[in-house]
């Protein structure tokens, strides 16, 4: 049983909803081995993450309790005091602290693929988390390393249209002295934060950024940028990854009131692009200061990026969607005699270095089954029905002409193969 935890109201159960991913994301040589190949190509290993994660993480601390602490879900006998966690960040933090305790600082880059579960218009709902992190150093060329990576993942899946919003908060010395510096600004005015405002501006100004209220955004808008309270390091660090990704050609802009929820430090970055949900394909920065939340007294370099499958997918325009490696041979068998045979030619098809695909478990129909061969784009199509299985024949059809031959099935692989010009 999973309840709802809402203030002021008692527990509610709340049924699931079942996500169900888009037929083309099913399809690893379309989206799965690429996401993998890409990141594998910059050394990132995939981590395997926790369902569950403890309540006291999203509550103990007012900045977390403010975006989570209304909305946890829990699942009634669960270990502990434990809720469906609606981000994995904090059990990749828990992981690589555990390996310093064990093996001392070091870097590693990891990415996750985990589902996860938030709350929309009070209703719980699942998705697919991919993240990636890079923990142990958090410089200017991690910064920058962490940025091409998720640049490299958009291109590959044909997303030309993307921007790189990036801004750094600085240190706590840099955000004390922009506190300051926001005080001042706001006696200057005359103005009135709101409740939540004033409560942040002592220890995290930054959130004022994000502020819905209307009084708060005419203030922050005359306000002095953060910018001009970073110190050497925080200055030096922004620009390092700023020249970095100038180098690597990647589309960016400064923007000067970027803030970020789980940010609470340093370089952060948001990325943007026309054909994701509101415009936001995913976010990233530093995750240093929530190390010291998990038990560290000092905080620890940690940089990472969050994004969900919908809003990859959502910004991957539709040729590209199933565009994967290219398939030559469709098998098209008609009836369990003929299913035999079509395994073992689509296993020697593929010893001979001939990509064939198959659809042997969907008893579709000829007709289906050729529209399939169609939507994979394939050269040729080898069709074995009843009477073919008996005779040790194969139909061999050309996708583009329509021209169908009969063949002896131990000649098909060498006819396949002229035709290819393999």
């Amino acid at each position: 049983m999973i309840n709802m935890q809402k203030k002021k109201k008692a527990s509610e159960t709340q049924t699931l909803p079942i996500t169900v991913i888009p037929p083309e994301l099913q399809q690893p040589d379309v989206f799965l081995d690429n996401l993998h190949r890409v990141v594998g190509n910059f050394g990132f290993h995939q981590v395997l993450l926790p369902a569950l994660e403890e309540r006291k993480i999203f509550t103990k601390q007012r900045d977390l309790e403010k975006i989570y602490g209304d909305n946890l879900l829990e699942i009634a006998g669960a270990p502990g005091d434990s809720v469906l966690s609606p981000v994995h960040t904090f059990s990749v933090l828990r992981r690589y602290l555990q390996n310093v305790k064990t093996r001392g600082p070091h870097v590693s880059k990891w990415f996750s693929l985990s589902p996860i579960i938030n709350i929309e218009n009070n209703k719980p709902v699942t998705a697919h988390e991919f993240a990636l992190y890079i923990l142990g150093e958090d410089s200017s060329l991690a910064g920058a390393q962490l940025v091409n990576t998720t640049a490299e993942i958009l291109r590959e899946f044909g997303v030309s249209e993307f921007m790189i919003e990036l801004n750094s908060l600085g240190c706590g010395i840099c955000q004390k002295n922009y506190q300051e510096l926001l005080e001042s600004h706001v006696v200057k005015v005359a103005g009135r934060l709101c409740r939540d405002c004033e409560a942040d501006l002592p220890s995290n100004p930054t959130a004022l950024w994000r502020c819905d209220n209307s009084n708060c955004q005419e203030i922050v808008a005359g306000a002095p940028q953060i910018i001009d309270s970073l110190d050497v390091p925080c200055k030096t660090n922004l620009m390092g990854v700023l020249e970095n990704i100038d180098d690597l050609g990647i589309p960016y802009t400064l923007n000067p009131t970027l803030s970020l929820p789980l940010h609470q430090e340093k370089v952060v970055f948001r990325i943007t692009a026309p054909d994701a949900p509101e415009n936001v394909i995913g976010h990233g920065g530093n995750y240093s200061a929530w190390t010291k939340a998990l038990g560290f007294s000092e905080p620890i370099p940690v940089m990472g990026f969050i994004t969900t499958f919908d809003k990859l997918w959502a910004s991957v325009p539709e040729e590209r969607r199933r565009t994967g490696p290219k398939i030559d041979v469709f098998m098209v068998p008609l009836g369990p005699i003929a299913v035999r045979k079509a395994m073992v030619l689509h296993r020697d098809l593929q010893h001979s270095g001939i990509s064939s695909a198959e659809g042997m478990l969907s008893s579709s129909s000829i007709k289906n089954q050729l529209k399939e061969a169609v939507e994979k784009k394939c050269e040729i199509a080898l069709i074995i029905g009843q009477k073919e299985a008996i005779d040790e024949t194969v139909i061999l059809r050309d996708m583009r002409s329509g021209m169908q031959e009969l063949f002896a099935m131990d000649r098909i692989i060498e006819e396949v193969k002229k035709r290819l010009g393999k």
